[in-house]
């Protein structure tokens, strides 16, 4: 079979890391709203929710919308995440563990948003040799990885880049990379290219796994893009 070589790679791939982290966006199925207000919040901060059966939750104080979260957002992080008040040990509810403590954290920092970032850019940085692929698409899976350029005699560019990291992703991007199993490329639309931490430039790139090496792909294709 002819992408029987690849199934090295997809393995590396997959027990790299076998959970993903919680995305600090609300919406979404590894979201703010799914993984920690479901299930340490909602079942007394709901607007479906009155009386009684709010367990003493002001009415005002709901998180299974975007807007009250956003609006309660700091508050919940302060008595759930800095004073760890939330929720209430007579509750029986569960506190938040230190993975939802940090994306909240995370999710606080970057703004409240909504929705994840789908502009999300691959890049080259010339200082480290490091090209950074966010989203990289391989049949139904997304796999966030990262490479190193070497040298490569032989090579129509002299240069591939070796594998140095991976781990699932649940992001989106509209400039994500993909995979195809029956050639070994990887087809990455854009990547900026890094100066300084600055980026001058954009390229697109095809880069092809090396039958036989040990998660090697080569520079086949590049074109700088206006």
């Amino acid at each position: 079979m002819k992408h029987v070589h690849f199934f090295p790679l997809l393995l590396c791939l997959l027990t790299t890391n076998s959970a993903f982290a919680i995305d600090a966006v609300y919406e979404g199925d590894n979201g703010i709203r799914a993984t920690v207000f479901e299930s340490n919040c909602l079942a007394c901060h709901s607007s479906e929710l009155s009386g009684s059966s709010r367990n003493g939750a002001p009415s005002n104080v709901n998180f299974d919308s975007y807007d009250s979260a956003q609006d309660k957002g700091d508050r919940a992080i302060a008595r759930a995440v800095n004073q760890m008040s939330m929720p209430p040990v007579f509750s029986g509810i569960p506190s938040l563990t230190q993975e939802q403590k940090d994306a909240m954290l995370a999710w606080q920092e970057a703004g409240f948003p909504q929705f994840a970032d789908t502009e999300i850019n691959a890049t080259f940085d010339f200082s480290t040799l490091i090209l950074d692929l966010p989203v990289v698409i391989v049949g139904n899976d997304k796999f966030s990885v990262t490479l190193n350029l070497f040298e490569l005699p032989g090579s129509a560019f002299g240069f591939g880049f070796a594998l140095q990291g991976a781990a699932p992703t649940s992001a989106d991007s509209d400039k994500a990379a993909t995979f195809a199993f029956d050639t070994g490329i990887v087809d990455i639309p854009e990547v900026e290219l890094l100066n300084s931490g600055l980026a001058n430039n954009k390229v697109s790139l095809q880069i092809q796994l090396i039958p036989g090496s040990s998660l090697q792909f080569d520079l086949i294709t590049l074109q700088f893009m206006d």
